[in-house]
């Protein structure tokens, strides 16, 4: 029997929503005292009125008592899972059991309130100009309202029809808590899993092809899966693997690997990862030969099993006693330390694109982003071109809202004032302008690079608005296509291209601006409330990286002292 790695308060949870009724006991439906169960009967009401509607609504119950209590009331499709929803609470899924894309509604109840939260999916510059209120919607009653349920189910409709069914978000690139494989940690994500899953759901998430740095752990995969097909997301195995260029090197550019089923995730993983001096640090390279990786990845590939992408392309990575370079591009500043020659140029980072990548990063929010200096004066000139002309040009800051004189709104784009050096050349501007050149010239697809290691709680209802909604990966399948989204029909829309053609088109969509010369979010979705929700987490994750690095060192000392 399988063993599910779960919390203390997970398995107690669990255990409380499974927990069978005793011999000879009479069902009894779940009721609480009067003022509770007021605005339970409300959350009903808003299902019930959605339920009625042009589809039929799942739901997802923090336990069993309250979805029998939802099946009684004539709600067919619900299951209980207390390790997505909280006691107490309805998520709903315009889309559980169906082939149409996502859109999550979050509805708790208490003594006090009823409370709904749900988010708005506009694209492009509407969505670009979605202030705070708009982009999060909130809505509770404290007191009894007559209409209130079928109005809010009437603005959930309204706003759910801004993704069509045919519209599927896809997040490329992230990482995970509860991390811990026989007794290590094989991640450096921190946060729970419950709580990355409900992000993804708060913000109408149909594909989850996140993973672990340099590993596939099979239980935690698996968990991760079924809890995912509860709430009607697709689960993509993955893993961000760290490519070695050089013999005996521990580090180098950081690819995302996408693969079409769990055996295909766990055989490359045993090919190439384990049991070859496995690293304390999870981002550090297994010992493992380019050559052989490259030969690996060019079957899977083939055989549509595995697609790859091109993660952060410029990227600096701090980890505490030194800063790494985990970019392709980084590449280009490394030298032979007996020569003192560039050991790559231009041509080798071509060609590992055309020949081995099916995507490339084109934004990633958790870069510290640091300005870049090149000191070859080609390179340099290079990217001061692309960035002007496929960043500044491209990326139109959204000013302050002003009126014309009939007092009409007026938006202005700037768009003379962006085609100078405006955009510096720090790792995100450059990535962009990298991922959308190689998108010309060898037809890959570009993706946003979330990479998110820490993921705020949702449980309080409110307005917090993380790195998930600053932009997505899009697949939006063409009239006539007959693809239905699961693992491998997703993997294979990345990586065959006439496939792809034939049925999807896949983009980037961005909530993005220039402001001070770096690409930010725009104003919007800069939030100081995300920040201070995940205070806890971020200081986790650096405790983290401290106590992996100085286990990394003691390891690489010990080596020394035996060697000699």
């Amino acid at each position: 029997m399988e063993v599910v790695l779960m919390t203390p308060r997970e398995k107690a949870a669990g255990r409380a929503a499974r927990a069978p009724p005793k011999p000879g006991s009479k069902e009894r439906l779940r009721t609480f005292h009067q003022f509770k169960e007021k605005k339970f009967v409300r959350a009903i009401e808003i299902a019930k009125e959605l339920d009625g509607g042009s589809r039929e609504w799942g739901i997802i119950a923090g336990s069993e008592a309250v979805k029998n209590r939802l099946l009684k009331e004539g709600l067919s499709d619900v299951v209980a899972n207390p390790l997505i929803a909280n006691q107490n609470e309805l998520i709903l899924n315009r889309a559980r059991n169906t082939k149409e894309s996502n859109f999550f509604v979050f509805i708790k109840f208490n003594a006090l309130k009823t409370s709904v939260m749900f988010t708005d999916p506009t694209p492009g510059n509407e969505g670009r100009r979605l202030k705070r209120k708009e982009l999060v919607r909130l809505r509770n009653a404290w007191r009894d309202k007559t209409g209130w349920a079928k109005q809010v189910a009437e603005e959930i409709e309204e706003t759910s029809e801004k993704k069509p069914g045919d519209k599927f978000f896809a997040v490329m690139h992230g990482h995970w808590g509860e991390n811990r494989d026989d007794g290590v940690h094989r991640d450096d994500g921190v946060s729970r899993r419950k709580n990355v899953i409900r992000q993804f759901m708060r913000w109408h998430y149909d594909v989850d092809a996140t993973g672990y740095h340099n590993w596939v752990h099979e239980t935690a995969l698996r968990d991760i899966l079924e809890r995912e097909k509860d709430a009607g997301i697709v689960k993509v195995p993955s893993l961000e693997f760290t490519m070695a260029f050089n013999r005996g090197a521990r580090n180098g550019p950081h690819l995302n690997w996408w693969f079409k089923d769990v055996p295909t995730a766990i055989d490359a993983c045993r090919k190439l990862i384990w049991g070859r001096g496995e690293n304390r640090m999870p981002g550090l390279a297994p010992n493992v030969e380019k050559r052989v990786v490259l030969r690996e990845v060019t079957m899977l590939r083939k055989e549509n099993s595995m697609a790859l992408g091109i993660a952060h392309p410029s990227c600096i990575l701090n980890v505490v006693i030194r800063r790494l370079p985990v970019g392709l591009l980084n590449l280009l500043t490394e030298k032979d330390e007996e020569t003192g020659e560039y050991r790559y140029n231009w041509r080798a980072i071509r060609s590992f694109v055309e020949n081995y990548a099916d995507g490339v990063g084109e934004y990633n929010p958790t870069l510290v982003d640091y300005p870049l200096r090149f000191d070859d004066e080609k390179v340099r000139e290079y990217f001061r071109e692309k960035v002007d002309e496929l960043v500044a040009e491209r990326i139109k800051e959204i000013p302050e809202e002003e009126e014309n004189p009939d007092g009409t709104e007026k938006i202005m784009l700037h768009v003379d004032e962006q085609i100078t050096h405006d955009a510096e050349l720090r790792e995100n501007t450059v990535s962009y302008a990298f991922a959308q050149r190689m998108k010309e010239k060898y037809r890959v697809f570009t993706y946003f690079d979330h990479d998110a290691h820490v993921y705020a709680s949702s449980n309080s209802y409110d307005r917090a608005i993380g790195p998930l909604a600053y932009g997505r990966t899009v697949i939006s399948l063409t009239r006539g296509s007959r693809a239905k989204m699961d693992s491998e029909t997703f993997v294979r829309l990345l990586r065959d291209r006439e496939f792809r053609n034939n049925n999807a088109i896949l983009e980037t969509e961005t909530f993005l601006e220039l402001h001070k010369g770096r690409l930010k979010p725009v104003k919007p979705r800069r939030d100081a409330l995300y920040k201070i929700k995940t205070i806890k987490d971020n200081i986790s994750h650096g405790g983290l990286n401290l106590r992996l690095a100085w286990m990394e060192v003691k390891r690489t000392l010990s080596k020394l002292v035996t060697t000699r």
